[in-house]
């Protein structure tokens, strides 16, 4: 079984006062912290001053009030040149501010609109302006399952049909001597988890209803939300004492070191 739910693009962009052929030092803005994603920033960074500019780091943890601390920057008037993120609620609060920069017509003058994927072109756009770079596509509600594990356990996730056909193969997997699911216990880790089941399990329109602008409480009480939160509750359950805290890279290692099914 496959579970599928939206695409959060995450994006670069730019606001900083001077233009980045002048530039001598920029200052870039994310929450990428693991190994692999520094690697991968790596790359960027190195082709950033190949050109002659400088890279200067500031990262934030993921998930921990980016919103709040972009905005109190730029009001402060010390703004980051560039800034890692997918929350359309900073880039609406930036237009407030009248510093909201509208690529639209640029992306259409190099032909890059027309090339974009549908889904990269509605996620790089808010409230009809496109005002974020892409970076990558970053798919929540992906399983992803050690074969070897599989195997051994007798459990065959192809062929889950549901999420409780999922767990009903727990009991299976635990007397298998292995984890059913790899759980983390940061708070990003469980959102995550949650906001993937009520897209799967829920459908678009609840979703939309718990994830818009102005959140309606009243989805809370729909017997598919509730169910959601059954499914997170029982994968929760699953947690060894590791998941608290555990980063979640550190998670989805276990899964790579056949500890665990999946993540």
């Amino acid at each position: 079984m496959r579970i599928k739910t939206l695409a959060a693009l995450s994006a670069v962009l730019m606001i900083g006062a001077a233009p980045l052929a002048n530039a001598e030092e920029l200052i870039v803005y994310h929450g990428w912290s693991s190994k692999a994603e520094v690697a991968a920033l790596n790359i960027m960074q190195s082709a950033l001053n190949e050109k002659g500019h400088t890279w200067k780091d500031l990262a934030i943890p993921h998930n921990s009030g980016v919103n709040v601390s972009i905005v109190n920057m730029v009001t402060g008037g010390d703004p980051p040149n560039a800034f890692v993120t997918s929350d359309p609620h900073i880039f609406r609060d930036l237009a407030g501010l009248g510093l909201e920069r509208d690529l639209t017509d640029y992306y259409n003058e190099i032909g890059a609109t027309d090339n974009f994927f549908p889904i990269v072109r509605e996620l790089s756009t808010v409230d009809g302006k496109m005002v974020k770079i892409p970076l990558f596509l970053h798919v929540d509600g992906m399983v992803y399952w050690n074969k070897e594990v599989a195997a051994k356990a007798g459990v065959d996730p192809a062929a889950w049909k549901s999420v409780d056909e999922m767990i009903a193969d727990f009991p299976k997997i635990k007397a298998a001597g292995f984890v059913p699911a790899a759980v983390g216990g940061q708070a990003f880790q469980v959102g995550y988890l949650f906001h993937a089941m009520v897209a799967a399990l829920a459908g678009p329109d609840i979703y939309n209803r718990i994830y818009s602008e102005t959140p309606d409480v009243t989805a809370f009480d729909e017997p598919a939300v509730r169910k959601a939160i059954e499914v997170v509750r029982a994968f929760s359950n699953e947690a060894t004492p590791e998941a608290e805290n555990r980063p979640w890279n550190e998670t989805t290692n276990t899964v790579i070191a056949g500890q665990a099914l999946f993540h």
